[in-house]
Formats: structure tokens, sequence, C-alpha cells
């Protein structure tokens, strides 16, 4: 029996999947991220042996190579990155460099989404990209610059902008907002004075401050317009990745598949559909058939 691996990795947990020839799941395993852009390579390797040795334990299966492996990993973009990764799968044994494959997490999203059938993945977690493959396998990846360049409407950008209208909020140079309050509370201060030196000395990582989109979300859900205005904003830069993304493949009416905690809110869902429909009248939103470790591990199999 051949085994198969397959891996989403990105900016908050790893989730790795075994299957064998047919397809057939034969066990799945957690670790923690592998962003190789916010994390370690030590870290990196470490999670990823995690989230695989928890996938073995489950199939009851013993350390060895596999047939294949597909790893999508958030933060891939340059062939010095899957040069990285490929580093990382060797100190692992995972499988052979022939039978190997390494991508970012936007094309294992898409493989799973849509069963490796032409159309668009947008990703929506941590950070935000969209990705596309063409009738003639055409690809294109939108966004996914990171949280210092693009990175809109992610969960990330969600949290910063929601900071930045609190503060302007206090200064009285933005208006008045219950984001403000929820603020205070979520970086465990008393006053707005206090915020510069939580946020630049004591710090406040990209994943922490993406720890404050749900609550954004949230305010936005309760009528706040402050809020809503940044979810609205959020929405429409998705849109345009979205649009930008079908034109470089030359799709008219995509399939498209939604992927990441950002865009399970109705909240976000609301505006995004509109500005959607107004540039891709055509557009199909359908729901994801398979996760993305295990759109990898049909991009595995493949390699076979």
């Amino acid at each position: 029996m051949s085994l198969i691996l397959g891996v989403d990795g990105g900016g908050t947990k790893t989730h790795a999947v075994i299957t064998d020839e047919t397809g057939r799941t034969l066990g799945e395993g957690f670790g923690g991220p592998t962003n190789i852009d916010d994390h370690s390579l030590e870290t990196a390797s470490l999670n990823l042996g995690c989230a695989v040795n928890r996938a073995r334990a489950n199939a009851k299966l013993e350390p060895r190579p596999f047939a294949a492996a597909f790893l999508g990993i958030a933060g891939v973009v340059s062939e010095a990155d899957r040069n990285l990764v490929r580093e990382l799968a060797r100190g692992l044994e995972l499988c052979t460099p022939e039978h190997l494959g390494v991508d970012h997490d936007a094309r294992v999203a898409l493989a799973g989404g849509l069963s490796i059938r032409p159309g668009l993945v947008l990703i929506a977690g941590t950070g935000s990209a969209c990705f596309g493959l063409g009738a003639s396998g055409e690809r294109h990846l939108t966004g996914g610059w990171g949280h210092l360049l693009a990175d809109e409407g992610s969960g990330y950008w969600l949290g910063l902008e929601a900071l930045r209208a609190a503060v302007r909020g206090f200064d009285g140079r933005g208006q008045r907002s219950a984001l403000e309050q929820r603020v205070l509370a979520f970086l465990g201060i008393q006053a707005p004075e206090e915020i510069m030196q939580r946020v630049y000395v004591a710090g406040l990582s990209r994943s922490e401050l993406a720890a404050f989109a749900p609550t954004t979300l949230e305010v936005a859900a309760s009528g706040d317009p402050v809020a809503r205005q940044i979810v609205e904003h959020g929405a429409k830069a998705l849109a345009e990745t979205i649009r930008v993304t079908a034109a470089r493949i030359n799709l008219v009416a995509p399939e498209i598949v939604m992927v990441g905690g950002i865009l399970r809110s109705e909240v976000m869902l609301e505006p995004l559909r509109a500005h959607l429909l107004a540039r891709l009248p055509e557009v199909r939103l359908v729901a994801a058939e398979q996760s993305p470790a295990h759109g990898a591990c049909l991009l595995a199999r493949a390699l076979l």
C-alpha cells in the first residue's frame, strides 16, 4: 500500500493528512504554525514533524518515508522559499525528492476546495490571498505579500485597522466607537496612554493582533459604524483581489471557494458578495469539497 502525505501549513496551525493511493484517509494530525515568514525554520520543522507524527499515530503507522508528499506552506512564494521547505522535509525524511511537492497554502486550498478543477480560492485568515487555476493551466496568486505590504481583509488587517480607529477616536480625530473600550480590554490595559507601552515595548505579534479580528467583526455586527466601515473596506479589497486573479487566468464565470476564519462571518460575507457580484456577475460561490490538507494529498498523488 502506497502512503500519501498532504500538509496544509499556515500562520495558526498545521494540518497533516495521510491517505492510501485510492484517496482513503488513514489518519490526520495537527501541530503549531509553519509559516516560514513568521517563525524560524527550527520552529517550522518542529511543528511540521509534530503534525505528521500525530497523523501517523492516528493511522497506527510506523515512522517511514511516504510514497509521495505535498506541502502547502504559508509564506512560500519563491523558489528559495520552496528550497527551504524541501530541506525541512529532507530533515524529517518524509519522502524522496522526486516525489515531494512544495508550494503556498493557497494552492492546496484550491486543490481541496474544487478537487483540482479550475477556479479560484480566496483565503482570509491571519493573512489574505487569492489563487486561481485557469482552464489551460494558467496560475496566478494575488496578494499574499504579508502584513507589512498587503493582507487587506485578513485577520491581521482587521485587528490593526480597529486599533488605528480606536486611537483616532481617543484623539478626537475620528468618530467615537465601541471599539475603543474593546481595544483596551483586549490589550489588558486601563487607559489609552498605556497603548504605546503595550504595543511597542511589550510587543504585539501578527497572530496576537489577528486575534482581535473576531471582536472587530462582532462590533461591526452590532451596528457600530466605525467597525462596519472597516469591514466594508476589507470586503472591497478582497473582492478586488478576486477580480484581478480571474482576469489574469481568463476565467469569466469562475467557481470560487472561500477559506479562512474571517470568511465564516456573515458580516464580512454580505458586503463581499455585493462587491464581488458587481465585478463578476457570473461568479459562483461554492462550498469547499475537501480540506486544504486533503487537496495536498490529491497533488501528492499526481506526483506518482
